[in-house]
């Protein structure tokens, strides 16, 4: 009998800090991957942020590009917002140095990691202060969870809701293969990476894509102070998806914003809400990366 060995190796990719951890099965000298453990990335320093973008369901990465790179999306349904509060076009194209602008992606879909690293590298290398939490389910835990992976190249519509069984799950020439991915705790990373940093950090801007768990990270970000203007999030622009995970307390659009708006009465100026629909750009960036 040939002896089989369980090795485990921790991969620290440099671009974009994202920590990977393969658990390979050694059959002698042939090493084949058998399963993949995915760590969700360490949030980078917000030190010296004055403005601050999150792209929560970030995708392939278009529009955190949009802030530091907007005449390249002239069509984005984010740009006037992303003028009015996190400044002028000229000003985002600066350096953080110079601009105080920082943005952070999370995404739950690993086929984009390598995609999240090469913007990250490229602009890391512009002065421009980003990062991509990819993978990362945003919830209100942390922890590891079956999540439902669209197989088509575009991985659009990927969701920790079993779209084939929920109602209105919308999976027409869909199909869905689980995976567990880790998770993080949404409201955990607001208090202890955004929130004490206010009032330097001058506006929070969030753009939130999640593909029903909107359903599940709201209400629990309503619970703290993260969704007071001037505490937290400042604005807050969601797409409400017509199908909710299972274990979701509300799984429509309306009464979610109707208990949203009973919770937040706590605050003296309530993070500002406003719906947006699907990607202009849908879900590819034929936009090349900035060159050194």
């Amino acid at each position: 009998m040939r002896a089989v060995f369980i090795v485990t190796i921790l991969l620290s990719v440099a671009v974009g800090s994202t920590a990977i951890r393969l658990q390979m099965n050694l059959d002698d000298a042939d090493a084949t991957p058998t399963e993949k453990h995915y760590v969700v990335p360490k949030v980078m320093s917000l030190a010296g942020c004055k403005r601050l973008y999150l792209d929560v369901g970030s995708n392939v990465g278009l529009n955190l590009r949009s802030v530091f790179e907007p005449e390249k999306y002239p069509l984005s349904n984010l740009r006037a917002n992303m003028s009015k509060y996190l400044g002028d076009e000229n000003i985002r194209s600066k350096p953080f140095a110079e601009s105080g602008i920082c943005a952070i992606g999370f995404e739950a879909n690993p086929k984009f990691i390598a995609r999240h690293d090469a913007i990250t590298s490229a602009y890391r290398a512009k002065g421009w202060n980003v990062q991509y939490l990819t993978p990362a389910i945003v919830l209100d835990h942390d922890g590891e969870v079956t999540f439902h992976v669209d197989v088509k190249p575009a991985g659009t519509g990927s969701s920790i809701a079993d779209r084939l069984k929920v109602p209105n799950g919308n999976t027409v020439h869909k199909k869905f293969t689980e995976q567990t991915l880790p998770s993080i705790n949404f409201t955990q990373f607001m208090e202890e990476h955004v929130m004490p940093l206010r009032p330097q950090l001058e506006f929070v801007m969030m753009k939130m894509d999640i593909e029903s768990s909107e359903y599940i990270v709201l209400p629990a970000l309503a619970k703290s102070s993260a969704l007071c203007a001037g505490e937290g999030i400042d604005l807050a622009l969601v797409e409400y998806h017509k199908w909710a995970p299972e274990t979701a307390l509300f799984k429509e659009a309306g009464p979610l914003q109707a208990h949203l708006a009973k919770e937040l009465q706590k605050c003296k100026n309530p993070t500002v809400f406003d719906e947006i629909g699907g990607e202009t750009y849908g879900k590819s960036d034929p936009a090349p990366l900035p060159t050194f």
